[in-house]
């Protein structure tokens, strides 16, 4: 059984900081949450398992390529190098193939359901997910839950874990930009929870609506 990442890159400059995940070790001077979540439940994945980041083409000259925020030294004027994801993943060294999946913004109907072919496509049979929310935008989340259920019924995949690293947490980001890179300690919030949750409320509806009680039974042995 392979093992899945899947996370949205957004647009935004990212500030440097540390993800702590509780139990982990925290992950410093990054600025991408992906490096994160990557480092922490990925590292041991091995070659036959799979990363896929999606990207609009917006993020993707943003913030998969490198430079792609202006920046200047304020003495010289010099622009100042920006690494992007795609170089701070090679750098992590991980096993797994990493591919990057280009996906339109989602601005209607259409656009959505191309994203959700997409996203259901890359999910193997009975592979395991793990999933970074932090940065799906729009409608993404609400279609995620989707596809994921969708998955799991005809594909038999297993949500291994879904994280959001809270970097709001730190707050207002005028806030943020004035404390010290090793001062903005944010948290990655597991989510996974609420998955289960959902399966619960399917298999009681389903008790409730036909009297099949096999599926509360099947999930009171794994979340007793």
């Amino acid at each position: 059984m392979s093992n899945v990442y899947i996370s949205f890159l957004g647009t935004n400059d990212y500030l440097e900081c540390t993800y702590v995940y509780e139990g982990a070790a925290p992950v410093t001077n990054i600025r991408f949450v992906q490096e994160a979540t990557l480092k922490t439940f990925c590292s041991s994945w091995t070659n036959n398992d799979r990363i896929f980041i999606f990207t609009t083409e917006e993020a993707y000259y943003k913030n998969w390529l490198n430079d792609g925020h202006v920046h200047k030294d304020e003495k010289t004027g010099q622009r100042l190098k920006r690494t992007g994801l795609k170089k701070r993943i090679e750098n992590l060294n991980l096993k797994p193939l990493v591919k990057r999946i280009s996906i339109p913004e989602g601005k209607n109907e259409e656009e959505i359901w191309e994203i959700f072919e997409q996203l259901y496509n890359v999910l193997p049979e009975k592979s395991n997910l793990v999933f970074d929310i932090t940065h799906s935008f729009r409608s993404i989340p609400m279609l995620a839950v989707v596809v994921l259920n969708y998955a799991k019924a005809l594909k038999q995949i297993k949500i291994s874990g879904i994280y959001y690293g809270a970097f709001e947490a730190l707050g207002p980001i005028s806030k943020v930009k004035e404390m010290e890179p090793e001062e903005r300690i944010a948290p990655i919030l597991d989510l996974t929870p609420l998955d289960a949750l959902m399966e619960w409320s399917f298999a009681i509806d389903r008790y409730i609506g036909t009297g099949d009680a096999r599926p509360v039974s099947s999930l009171t042995s794994v979340h007793p």
